[in-house]
């Protein structure tokens, strides 16, 4: 029985521990994340992960248990407001929350039942939520508080760990609040568009790239003006969507901007019937609901959150009946969509990129919109989910209409290709295989259940590396997420390398050029757009599903691609491909087929499918409040 439980979930949990109470390093420590995991690889300090104890076989228990928080939280918790239910609008983000807290709350459990601890060292939380941050922050309070109140709820002794008393450690912060407040000039709307109907196309960060070919497209026709609205965006990002020609301006440029936060005292009894049947939960929902310690969250959410809320329904509802767009596009959710809506807006959901098949929870946030599928296949899949047959019209993913074939002739994708084994080193005479990375399963940034073993991961690209000093005359280059990455990987893959064949990170280039680039791509064990995006240009693309234990390949309409399964089998193909020619061709010729039917009956031309629907859609300005209705 060991001596101490500590959960930690980044490096900042790591510091204040070692700093408080040092000597829980020597008892088990859960690291709850891959960064963290790959930290502690690197210091060689002994630790386990939540894959430790919960494996493949689990995967039924893990989505009863979740589901059975979901129905908890949708049957007793609401917000209704102007003929609207807050919380209902707003159900995607919730429910991608109550996944990462049954899954952390399902791990927690299955630790204590295994590791059987006499004390559990516990980071006091006053403050917090478990509602996503922006990428660069990844504290997610609820664990701590869902470990202390299953410590308590199993009589395990407690140790209470203060980070104010760790100089630069202190609560939590909420950076997603703090990164909203601008203050910019304000825009009048009706001089801007002088009579013009308009798109509305609301995004944040690099959500307002994705619609782009479409936004160009619209902007070039001219017949409607297009507006783009952000919350947040980082520079770059914004200059990148500004420099495309239409409207692009801050949320609050237009719609205002929220007043004070005030408690809100109009939903306390929302709050209230809330927490009485908090009271009557029962079994393994009470290490949620019936946890005190989870009051920083339902605290939040019943007060700042619904306040803030409130106001933003209030303030776009006002906006959208002075200033009614033709239609609104979107490739996430936002409010906006159901506010405009009810108020009788047309509204069309398209894919937040070109891999969502498998992902049908997302488009489950559209209920009001007409949803753009990437593929008949697709369609069928989403009318199979309880998405209505009207709704589901097949448009493609018009940001792949820019891509050329591989057969095309194209003089600078040639020499943009050339200049990337330039600067990465790699001699005409070696083979060059693009490894594709993504988000390995960041606790704070799952918005459904974990698909990959991430120490698995880990120990997968390791291997790589232990695997390349065999083949000298290979050179692998890693391209990292644009948003969640994983660096202290690959440093530690290269610490373990002789510097003529360390890994090349490099995600200056376009995907095309990267592909172009090299001689094969493999998506590491995620799943990720870039597995369609890079089958369209004629290089061989293996799915290395090492790590995947809950993926299923029929799932995601995959299952056409080359999967390896061990980066054994990986080493074989490669070797075989680049001795055998016809082998080569004939893993290019898989690849392009898989991505045809993946496509299978989607538009040629997506962004001339979008165009025709945006354009037919017709105001249905006494449309009915569809969001009150299904509230009710």
């Amino acid at each position: 029985m060991s001596k101490s439980l500590t959960f930690l979930l980044d490096r900042d949990d790591l510091a204040c521990l070692e700093a408080l109470c040092p000597a829980a390093l020597s008892g088990t420590i859960v690291a709850f994340d891959p960064d963290l995991h790959i930290e502690l690889l690197s210091r060689e300090v002994a630790h386990v992960t939540p894959w430790s104890f919960v494996g493949s076989a689990e995967l039924d228990a893990v989505r009863e248990f979740e589901q059975a928080v979901w129905e908890f939280w949708r049957a007793n918790a609401s917000a209704p407001f102007a003929g609207m239910d807050l919380l209902h609008m707003v159900s995607f983000r919730h429910r991608s929350c109550f996944s990462r807290i049954a899954w952390a709350a399902y791990v927690i459990r299955r630790v204590f039942e295994e590791v059987q601890p006499r004390e559990v060292a516990v980071f006091e939380e006053r403050t917090g939520h478990g509602l996503e941050q922006p990428p660069e922050h990844n504290k997610m309070p609820l664990l701590q508080a869902l470990v202390r109140g299953a410590a308590e709820q199993g009589g395990v002794a407690v140790r209470l760990l203060r980070r104010k008393e760790v100089p630069g450690h202190g609560e939590f912060v909420d950076w997603t609040a703090k990164k909203s407040t601008v203050t910019l000039p304000k825009v009048d709307l009706e001089e801007a568009l002088r009579g013009r109907p308009y798109v509305l196309m609301p995004g944040s960060g690099v959500d307002l790239l994705r619609p782009l070919p479409l936004a160009r497209a619209l902007h070039s026709d001219g017949e409607l003006a297009v507006v783009q609205l952000y919350k947040s965006a980082r520079p770059e990002v914004l200059k990148q969507a500004q420099d495309a020609g239409h409207f692009v301006w801050h949320e609050s440029q237009v719609v205002g901007n929220a007043g004070p936060s005030a408690a809100a005292t109009c939903f306390k009894g929302c709050r209230d019937r809330f927490d009485q049947a908090r009271q009557r939960v029962s079994g393994h929902l009470r290490s949620i609901f019936a946890n005190p310690y989870m009051n920083i969250h339902f605290d939040f959410i019943f007060g700042e959150y619904l306040a803030k809320m409130a106001w933003n329904v209030y303030a776009a509802k006002s906006f959208l009946e002075r200033h009614p767009p033709h239609a609104l596009v979107a490739t996430s959710y936002s409010p906006l969509n159901d506010v405009a809506c009810a108020v009788g807006i047309p509204c069309l959901g398209l894919p937040h990129g070109a891999m969502m098949v498998g992902n049908v929870r997302w488009f489950e946030g559209y209920r009001s919109s007409v949803i753009g599928a990437l593929s008949t296949p697709h369609r069928q899949r989403l009318i199979e989910a309880g998405i209505g047959a009207d709704r589901v019209v097949v448009t493609g993913d018009p940001s792949l209409d820019a891509t050329s074939p591989p057969e095309a002739v194209d003089p600078l994708a040639t020499l943009r290709a050339s200049q990337c084994r330039q600067r990465w080193g790699v001699d005409s005479n070696q083979r060059a295989v693009l490894l594709v990375m993504g988000n390995m399963g960041m606790l704070a940034k799952l918005g459904d259940l974990p698909v990959y073993d991430w120490s698995e991961s880990v120990r997968c690209l390791r291997e790589l590396g232990a695997m390349a000093p065999r083949h000298p005359d290979w050179r692998f280059v890693v391209r990292p997420h644009p948003r969640y990455d994983h660096a202290g990987l690959y440093e530690l893959i290269n610490r373990e390398l002789p510097k003529q064949q360390h890994f090349i990170v490099d995600g200056a280039d376009t995907l095309e050029s990267a592909v172009r680039a090299v001689d094969v791509v493999v998506i590491c064990n995620v799943l990720t757009s870039a597995i369609l995006e890079s089958s369209l240009w004629g290089k061989p693309v293996f799915v290395l599903s090492q790590s995947m234990i809950w993926y299923q390949a029929a799932d995601w309409a995959t299952g056409r691609w080359p999967h390896v399964r061990s980066i054994g089998e990986l080493e074989r193909e490669l070797e075989e491909m680049f001795t055998k020619q016809n082998r080569y061709k004939e893993r290019a010729s898989q690849t392009r087929a898989a991505a045809k039917e993946y496509s299978r009956g989607a538009p040629a031309r997506g962004i001339r499918a979008c165009l025709d629907l945006i354009y037919s859609m017709k105001s249905r300005a006494n449309a009915p409040c569809a969001l009150a209705a299904s509230a009710r």
